[in-house]
C-alpha cells in the first residue's frame, strides 16, 4: 500500500478528537503507526 493511501485511510479512521493532532504530525508518523490506527478503528 502506498503512503498516500495509508494517510487517507488514517484520516478516515482517526477519531474526531485526535484529527488535528494527527494532521500536525502526519508527515512524521511511521507507516506502521498509521496501519495500527486503521486496524484499531476496524475492531
Amino acid at each position: 500500500m502506498e503512503r498516500t493511501e495509508l494517510e487517507a485511510m488514517a484520516k478516515e479512521a482517526c477519531p474526531a478528537s485526535l484529527w488535528y493532532e494527527l494532521m500536525d504530525c502526519l508527515d512524521e508518523t511511521p507507516d506502521q503507526d498509521l496501519i495500527n490506527l486503521i486496524a484499531e478503528n476496524q475492531e
